[in-house]
């Protein structure tokens, strides 16, 4: 009768456990494979034997698709880091730079962060965006704020994110929160200034 192999797993050291269904059910399960193949090379209107390439294919195609829109966002980014520096409000002798940006990830929140850092040269930044179901905050500081007023990022970002009912943390010079309180957003970003001036003067 038909014998099938369903799964091969390891149970100890030169040990291996394979499990296999026979008879009707064997012949079941390989038509219900034979099955999906046909689907699969139908909706991918391909030979069977060129599905395995053609699926291949798609996901290249798909991740080169990705880098371009990241890229494409990138430079997007960078103009919007240019104007808001340009409209950057002074406090204490510093640019203060506060965002609701609209962002693909948390790693493209970051990419922003780090070009703001580099550019605004004297600066603190807090960005804001919403990223499926929840807001994403972050901070960045440069490094005389750090060293001359003793602000850091984590300490910020961790406030602002609890305006919406979130925490985080970080590094000194960039930090992260997340929050669930979506609508909350502009609220949370309004207190910033407020959240660096009382950092001030307890410093």
């Amino acid at each position: 009768g038909m014998f099938r192999i369903v799964s091969e797993s390891s149970v100890a050291a030169g040990v291996r456990r394979i499990e296999a269904i026979t008879g009707e059910e064997a012949y079941l399960r390989v038509n219900h494979e034979c099955e999906q193949l046909r689907t699969l090379a139908e909706t991918l209107k391909a030979p069977e034997d060129d599905v395995v390439s053609r699926v291949l294919t798609l996901m290249e195609e798909k991740e080169k698709l990705e880098k371009q829109l990241q890229q494409a966002s990138m430079r997007s980014s960078a103009q919007h880091v240019d104007a808001w520096i340009a409209n950057a409000r002074q406090l204490d002798g510093f640019k203060l730079v506060v965002a609701s940006v609209q962002s693909a990830s948390v790693d493209e929140l970051k990419q922003t962060g780090d070009v703001l850092r580099e550019k605004i040269k004297s600066g603190v930044a807090v960005l804001g965006a919403v990223l499926g179901d929840k807001l994403n905050f972050l901070c960045v500081i440069t490094d005389d704020l750090i060293r001359e007023k003793k602000l850091k990022a984590g300490d910020i970002v961790k406030q602002v994110a609890a305006i919406a009912g979130g925490s985080g943390g970080g590094r000194p010079h960039m930090a992260l929160a997340g929050a669930k309180e979506v609508d909350k957003l502009d609220q949370a970003l309004a207190s910033t200034e407020q959240i660096i001036l009382t950092q001030l003067n307890n410093g």
